[in-house]
């Protein structure tokens, strides 16, 4: 193979792993008639952990919840920083460079929702990715960095 084959396919898969489709904004219905809306990261037995449109990082006990919204939206409306805790899992995705079999870094972000065709990452600069599972070699859990960076509304 050689270099202009290699750099095209190279080419193609960073392109591929861009969303065409929006990420969706949840509205979390809690007692009382709470409403909390934002992005949900993740959640555990006690806890559904999210960003919500203000900046902050929300806590909801999970028995308090009556229903959860979907909102497909283009962007995350905030911009500014959000600081992360160990409850938040960060994930780098890598690819296979075709000449050297190497592994690439390619996206580093927390995992939003998983399907049979790929994964859709939050990426740390707050942009909504779409990587397609033929095009990564490997997902692992990474070191947690301080805050998160949203740079549009």
């Amino acid at each position: 193979m050689n270099l202009f084959s290699s750099s095209l396919i190279s080419l193609l898969l960073l392109l591929t792993s861009f969303s065409a489709w929006a990420m969706n904004l949840e509205a979390v219905y809690s007692d009382f008639c709470q409403r909390h809306v934002g992005i949900i990261l993740g959640a555990d037995k006690k806890w559904i952990t999210m960003i919500d449109t203000q900046g902050g990082l929300k806590k909801i006990p999970r028995y308090s919840i009556q229903r959860i919204v979907f909102y497909p939206y283009d962007s995350f409306p905030f911009a500014g920083k959000i600081p992360l805790t160990k409850d938040i899992d960060v994930y780098s995705i890598f690819f296979i460079d075709p000449k050297t079999k190497d592994l690439i870094p390619h996206s580093k972000g927390i995992l939003l929702s998983k399907t049979n065709n790929g994964v859709q990452l939050l990426s740390l600069g707050g942009e909504d990715i779409l990587v397609p599972l033929e095009s990564m070699a490997q997902i692992e859990k990474s070191e947690i960095l301080n805050t998160l960076t949203f740079r549009f509304v």
